[in-house]
């Protein structure tokens, strides 16, 4: 029986790999036009346009939709002038539906694959990587060169080296370059359920004279994440999520809002909602500031009001008036690092301990 789940494994992977092959891929792309660079708004090096997309999540059949739709949800961004243009968290999940069977694991929905179930889904997501994998990079590889903009392409779970799957952010450049890439720090329990594991690393990357770093959703929970990166010179950070639950406004304050007051940076939340595979998504794509420099003092430069429909928020970030904050503010200058170290590695340690124990 394994041999033959080997053998089958092994077919379904060729027959995706070839669906979804670079040339096929490249073809649809040809078919996607931007306005030409020199009509988009000047690059200050004080300012940046960004745009924090809120797409819909749903199923595709084949690249050509994917492409599709990734080009319709940026176009009004690059049209706007954005220089950074931002998509949501697994927004490449909706590629599983090119598995053979697909519509039957969509009908029944991914917490289907969970709970006694553990791994399962993960090993439908490395099932799929070879396409997956191909279709995610040349798409927004090609999306951010033919706009000549730079693409926070969201996330893709990927299987990395060691066979393990990891929910992995990207960060293309206006060339097409990968720019950065980003794996995901905090999982959620559903994710875990998935077979889904947790990154080791948080990068930073450099930007337009800027630097910036992409906590992926549940990444934006925990202060230690925003504090470390600010200190390492980050002032944007992007942030890819998909909440599945219903939007509850208290948890806008205790993620990346909360943190940008902590930490002071401006942060680009880009937003996946609908239904996918029979998990709701909802949240509120928006453009985050320090209150103190935010024009209605309430930290919010540009926000997407309907928690389940696409939209996009869309805003100049001032780096200047940032670093003025930042130096004034004295919320750095204030930090106490000789007394963290007395008590925060011993403490962190333990309990990472007790956990694994556990």
């Amino acid at each position: 029986m394994k041999r033959l789940k080997r053998v089958r494994d092994e077919v379904v992977r060729r027959h995706l790999a070839w669906r979804g092959r670079r040339e096929l891929v490249r073809r649809y792309l040809s078919r996607c036009s931007f306005p030409e660079p020199a009509t988009l708004s000047t690059v200050e090096s004080r300012r940046l346009r960004v745009a924090a997309l809120q797409v819909a999540g749903r199923p595709f059949a084949g690249p050509g939709q994917f492409v599709e739709a990734m080009y319709r949800a940026m176009l009004p961004a690059v049209e706007q002038g954005a220089r950074l243009v931002a998509f949501p968290e697994d927004v490449a999940t909706g590629l599983m539906g090119m598995l053979p069977g697909s519509s039957r694991l969509f009908k029944a929905g991914l917490t289907a694959l969970g709970g006694g179930a553990v791994g399962r889904l993960a090993d439908l997501f490395a099932l799929a990587d070879p396409a997956v994998r191909v279709i995610y990079h040349e798409t927004f590889s090609g999306l951010a060169r033919r706009a000549g903009v730079w693409v926070a392409a969201g996330s893709a779970n990927l299987a990395g080296e060691d066979g393990r799957v990891y929910n992995e952010a990207r960060l293309y450049a206006p060339d097409g370059t990968l720019a950065g890439v980003q794996r995901k720090l905090n999982l959620m329990a559903l994710e875990r359920e998935w077979g889904l594991r947790e990154g080791g690393q948080l990068r930073v990357f450099g930007l337009d004279g800027t630097r910036v770093f992409l906590p992926v959703c549940n990444d934006a929970g925990y202060w230690e994440t925003f504090r470390w990166a600010v200190l390492a010179g980050a002032e944007i950070a992007i942030v890819p999520q998909a909440d599945p639950d219903e939007y509850v406004p208290a948890n806008h304050f205790r993620g990346a809002w909360a943190r940008v007051q902590e930490s002071p940076a401006y942060a680009v939340v880009s937003c996946l909602v609908g239904e996918l595979a029979g998990v709701r998504l909802r949240g509120k794509s928006a453009i985050l500031a320090p209150l103190e420099i935010s024009p209605g003092g309430d930290g919010v430069l540009a926000r997407v009001e309907d928690p389940s429909a696409p939209g996009m928020a869309i805003a100049d970030l001032d780096l200047e008036v940032l670093r003025v904050y930042r130096r004034e503010s004295g919320v750095l200058a204030g930090l106490r690092p000789d007394v963290y170290a007395h008590y925060f590695p011993g403490l962190y340690w333990s309990r990472r301990v007790g956990s694994d124990a556990e």
